[in-house]
């Protein structure tokens, strides 16, 4: 064996580290990620399709749902493509840049458009998944003497995000930073953190809605298996958001720790995360129910528009 110098062995060692996980997490992690985006939106248009016909008064609320689910899909078709550019320019155009492409990524690629469209893409698709679950809670919480707080809460944590996405976005598309690197890591740190506070108020506050309506339907009707439904719907939300909110508090973590590349693994494939939470909340409750803000009016029927045929089997609906 020819020995080498132990310094520069174990910095080509880091550099080569480095080059590797932020190419995986620049190509490989999102093309996984984007499979995965791809094979739910063909599912979801296959149940969403199937229900058009057998729920004819849903038919607007199911349309939406198609060009909203399209949309995202189109778009993070464009973000997987950007990457994939911009993967390109740094690891094949400046290869031999000094560092590495891992360097060239820190220093240069901000400079450079395909930078600020990568990150406005990514920032669009947070919006669009947001937003959709800030209408389905004041959906579920409209009628209630609550609604009005709730609105106002969800809009400023909403406010909160657009500011601090927008910020971030402008700061670090600038060919100068014009904050400290303190500053900076703030309102890094700050977007992703109001991304997760989002999503976590949503769903905590929709779980608790059904479960407050279960609980009145179990003292006017006793147990059945419409409550047992409510529960369902429950689980659902928070199984399908699990893997959002665990992705989104180790990108949270990464990013305070400032502990590059390996946060590449994570920030850039976080609205990938989140449209797939989305996606599998949109086929699951497509498949079974739907809620209207007639709900708790109705009491004795779940209008999550669950349907069961003669046949025992769940008819597809949807109304999120």
């Amino acid at each position: 064996m020819i020995p080498v110098r132990g310094g520069t062995n174990r910095l080509d060692v880091r550099q080569d580290f480095e080059n590797s996980v932020d190419l995986v997490g620049s190509t490989t992690l999102p093309g996984l990620f984007y499979g995965v985006v791809l094979s739910l939106y063909c599912l979801c248009v296959c149940s969403l399709y199937q229900s058009r016909s057998q729920k004819p008064h849903l038919r607007q609320h199911i349309i939406f749902s198609l060009v909203h689910a399209t949309i995202l899909t189109i778009l993070a078709t464009i973000y997987l493509a950007l990457l994939t550019r911009a993967s390109q320019i740094s690891y094949i155009d400046n290869k031999d840049y000094p560092g590495g492409p891992a360097v060239f990524k820190q220093d240069v690629l901000h400079s450079i458009p395909i930078y600020f469209l990568c990150i406005t893409m990514s920032f669009i698709l947070g919006v669009l998944t947001l937003v959709v679950q800030i209408w389905r809670l004041w959906v579920i919480w409209s009628g209630t003497r609550y609604a009005r707080t709730i609105k106002i809460i969800s809009i400023v944590l909403f406010s909160a995000f657009i500011a601090f996405g927008t910020t971030s976005i402008t700061i670090w598309s600038l060919p100068k930073n014009p904050l400290s690197s303190a500053a900076s890591a703030v309102v890094t740190i700050g977007s992703y953190a109001l991304g997760f506070a989002n999503t976590v108020f949503v769903t905590l506050l929709v779980s608790m809605r059904l479960i407050i309506v279960r609980r009145r339907h179990l003292k006017l009707m006793g147990p059945s298996e419409v409550t047992q439904q409510y529960i369902d719907i429950v689980t659902v939300l928070i199984e399908s958001y699990a893997l959002e909110c665990v992705w989104s508090i180790v990108t949270i973590v990464l990013v305070s720790a400032n502990y590059n590349p390996v946060n590449m693994l994570f920030n850039q494939c976080e609205n990938l995360v989140r449209i797939i939470a989305y996606f599998l909340v949109l086929y699951r409750i497509s498949r079974g129910s739907a809620w209207t803000p007639q709900t708790e009016q109705h009491m004795t029927s779940l209008c999550w528009n669950r349907e069961i045929s003669s046949s025992s089997t769940q008819t597809v609906t949807e109304h999120v």
